[in-house]
């Protein structure tokens, strides 16, 4: 029993190498080393039942397996073992030498139970063959010593059960039918000869396991293959999700609120694209440029600030138009302003203002350098070829481009404003050149300052 006990101190040191893994596709191959002990039935008796030291004989054996599926592993084992019994007919010691291809069924299936689970039963068979060598003593017919070969079959559970990344501890009881009758010297033509080998043993895993992407998780093991080397990934591969809101949490704006994968995981309840935590108006879908609120009339104002809401005006007046002639203004300012503006041309489809631009800009700021107590609101016009949303912006971006010359001339920006209204107010027909000519224009306002 010294033998035995060996090599279960040696089998308890593999505990501490590591995570626990088993079998998988990736390491196919796996090389087994394990003890045992035999127990005898036949003619003589039996010693199933027999666990004491005198009564049982050790044994060993070594085996490969090799993965085929999550079903089924092939094997090749071979197993030493003696068996002793001592009855009123006589003694007899026997050598068994068992070679034998093995079948394994395996529980953890993913069918039955987890791949993973932590022990893991199957089921061993297969046909062998078995060299034997019986030294027996009988009172009537003296001793008896011979060799002999014959089949063998073997079934028997087992239960494995992963320790480290590259080992396992596992058991198993099979049961042995050799095809004679000789085992214990005896032939009473019976057929009644078999034993009992109970095996412990370690399981070397064989190969490398392969983690493609890299996540900690080998690829069978991996239920999210291809994750992101950046995210955190749970024990079955799959990026983690805090709040389980389809937006993992590496790239999760917002780890403990659920909202949609547009907005980084943070919530948006009115759609609108802004995050709720930036959105001044979180229930009424908005634009970003206004901070999630709505602009019914486009102005650059948005709605709960403007006091025309569904008229596109000035923020000098409050969203509302501005006075296109107030009779407060000096009619020959109002003249000149309108003369300049008429000057003042782009390239064709580009919001840069042309050379000849320069001399009507410098007189736009003169009158406003010359009038400190007025405002000046840029409307930019479009006519309504091409789309109406690329027409407004073009527009927008020609009073911009007017604002940007007078803001580099000095020219204070509280005093100035810049507003698009692309193709909606023409001031002549869009069906000949002249007509959109007309209203491709920048309209200047002058009003006094409140």
């Amino acid at each position: 029993m010294k033998y035995f006990d060996r090599f279960l101190t040696a089998a308890a040191l593999v505990v501490g190498l590591g995570s626990a893994q088993a079998q998988t596709a990736e390491q196919k191959l796996s090389f087994d080393l394990s003890a045992s002990v035999l127990h005898y039935k036949g003619d003589m008796g039996q010693e199933y039942t027999n666990f004491e030291a005198e009564g049982i004989a050790p044994g060993f054996g070594l085996g490969f397996n090799y993965y085929l599926n999550p079903s089924f592993d092939l094997g090749a084992h071979f197993n030493f073992g003696l068996l002793n019994y001592t009855a009123d007919e006589g003694h007899f010691t026997t050598e068994v030498y068992n070679f034998s291809p093995m079948l394994k069924y395996k529980f953890n299936n993913g069918y039955l139970l987890d791949e993973d689970v932590k022990m893991a039963p199957y089921l061993i068979a297969g046909p062998g063959i078995s060299v034997i060598k019986v030294d027996g003593r009988y009172p009537d017919d003296g001793r008896e010593e011979f060799n002999y070969s014959t089949f063998n079959l073997a079934i028997g559970p087992g239960l494995n059960l992963p320790v480290s990344e590259n080992a396992s501890l596992f058991g198993q009881v099979v049961y042995n039918k050799p095809m004679a009758d000789k085992l214990d010297g005896i032939s009473r033509g019976e057929g009644n000869d078999a034993y009992l080998q109970s095996s412990i043993g370690i399981r070397l895993l064989l190969g490398r396991q392969i983690d493609t992407d890299k996540d900690g998780i080998v690829d069978s093991k991996d239920k999210c293959p291809g994750t992101s080397a950046l995210a955190k990934v749970d024990d079955k591969g799959c990026a983690i999700d805090t709040d389980r809101d389809g937006v993992a949490d590496y790239l999760d704006a917002c780890l403990t609120k659920a909202g949609p994968k547009a907005t980084k995981g943070c919530p948006d309840q009115d759609g609108d694209g802004v995050i709720d935590s930036e959105d001044a108006c979180p229930e009424h879908p908005g634009t970003k440029l206004l901070y999630g609120c709505s602009d019914t009339d486009r102005d650059g104002i948005a709605d709960h600030l403007d006091e025309c809401p569904e008229k596109a005006g000035s923020r000098f007046n409050q969203g509302c138009p501005a006075q296109k002639k107030s009779s407060e203004l000096d009619p020959d300012l109002l003249e000149r302003i309108g003369f300049a503006e008429k000057e003042i041309i782009f390239e064709v489809d580009k919001d840069e203002l042309r050379g000849s631009s320069k001399e009507a800009l410098e007189d736009v700021v003169s009158i406003l350098n010359e009038n400190p107590d007025l405002n000046l609101t840029i409307e930019g016009h479009a006519d309504s070829t091409g789309e109406k949303e690329y027409n407004k912006q073009l527009s927008q971006d020609r009073a911009n481009a007017v604002k940007q010359y007078l803001l580099n001339a000095g020219i204070s920006a509280d005093r100035l404003e810049a507003v698009s209204y692309g193709e909606t107010q023409p001031v002549a027909e869009n069906d000949g050149k002249t007509g959109r000519a007309e209203n491709r224009r920048v309209v200047l306002i002058l009003s006094p300052k409140k």
